[in-house]
């Protein structure tokens, strides 16, 4: 066994890098070249629209979540936990227990904390296509993403899948909103070996209050801190 990591809000996304414990899986990258890109109508980009304004209008948000990844050879793992988005920028990620990983954004970085290994590790947020759901300014048509597809999978649902210009053989994030009134419900994220994580929040509040000091990361290394409170 080994810890997969899956990038996710961000992943998460994530949002960054998100753990999951699964079986060991093959070095395979899936495409050697990533899926066309869908030509967008006039719907689709005033739904990107409408979901741009969703995102730079968020108050601070509070959600439980339940992730769970699939291997190519159908293992799973699921882990829950509880998340923290205050944007522009910030994001906090804690795993439910027994697990005692997290995962801080401050506004420049992105903080895995592998309490396994007693170590950390961190990455600019412009780095991770998770980032971009940090950003002040959130534009699809800018110059960080490109837009796969849009679609409807059932009534009252979008989702929108993401690819990074940068990398765009890294894999692929797709975020899932309700339509009305819009929330974001999850995220879906596709890596370049193949490994499908999937995302769903619950118990959303919306327009919450945090501490700044919740989003700021602490070695638990070194002696009593607030990370895992």
């Amino acid at each position: 066994m080994k810890k997969l990591l899956v990038p996710a809000v961000a992943a998460l996304l994530v949002f960054s890098v998100v753990p999951v414990v699964m079986a060991s899986q093959p070095n395979i990258v899936v495409d050697e070249a990533p899926a066309p890109v869908a030509r967008l109508t006039a719907q689709d980009r005033r739904d990107l629209q409408r979901i741009e304004g969703y995102f730079n209008s968020l108050k601070p948000l509070e959600a439980t979540f339940t992730q769970r990844a699939t291997g190519l050879d159908g293992s799973v793992g699921q882990v829950s936990g509880n998340l923290k988005l205050w944007r522009p920028g910030r994001l906090r990620i804690q795993y439910d227990a027994p697990s005692k990983d997290f995962i801080v954004a401050d506004g420049a970085n992105i903080y895995h904390w592998d309490d396994q290994m007693k170590q950390q590790s961190q990455t600019g947020i412009d780095s991770t296509l998770a980032g971009f759901l940090l950003k002040r300014d959130l534009d699809f048509e800018g110059e960080d993403v490109t837009v796969v597809r849009v679609e409807h999978p059932v009534p009252q649902q979008m989702e929108v899948t993401l690819r990074s210009v940068k990398d765009p053989q890294a894999g692929e994030m797709t975020l899932v909103v309700q339509e009305s009134p819009m929330q974001l419900l999850g995220w879906r994220v596709l890596d370049a070996q193949g490994v499908v994580t999937q995302v769903k929040l619950s118990n959303i509040k919306a327009d919450q209050t945090f501490r700044r000091s919740d989003f700021v990361f602490r070695n638990p290394n070194f002696g009593n801190n607030r990370n895992n409170r």
